[in-house]
């Protein structure tokens, strides 16, 4: 079994290579793709979808639990079912863990800017790491006009 990021448990199996006409001996698929195959004879394309929403489900003679779908079609089922990205990451001061407030993050950005200071220098002197001043510099921590 296989956790996806959302914590939700999917069963795998092994089956032989040469179901998938591979030159492996066997190859690890998703419990749903293996049952679409047995009551079918062929193989989801291009993907088996949880139809009913319940990821160790394998009935695959009922559409309304596995058929066949697209990674949008999958997606979409995703969001009806509220099982979308969680909420957005907060950055910046909003952060439990922000070590620098907007004003010190914008001095960091002016003074790169204006003089010939070293990231490394700044870290010291605001008390964080280089990497913390880089994601300043580059915004990837935090979003100032």
């Amino acid at each position: 079994m296989t956790r996806s990021p959302g914590g939700l448990v999917y069963g795998k199996f092994w089956v032989p290579g040469d179901w998938l006409g591979l030159d492996q001996d066997k190859v690890c698929r998703g419990v749903h793709r293996v049952a679409f195959y047995l009551v079918h004879g062929r193989w989801p394309e291009p993907n088996a979808l949880h139809g009913c929403g319940y990821p160790l489900c394998c009935n695959a003679e009922n559409p309304q639990h596995v058929h066949e779908g697209t990674l949008k079609q999958n997606t979409a089922e995703m969001f009806e079912r509220g099982r979308g990205p969680l909420p957005p990451v907060q950055v910046g001061s909003q952060a439990h863990r922000s070590k620098l407030t907007d004003q010190q993050a914008r001095e960091i950005i002016s003074r790169a800017a204006a003089e010939d200071v070293s990231q490394q220098a700044l870290a010291v002197e605001y008390g964080v790491s280089q990497p913390t001043i880089s994601y300043v510099l580059r915004g990837k921590r935090r979003s100032l006009q």
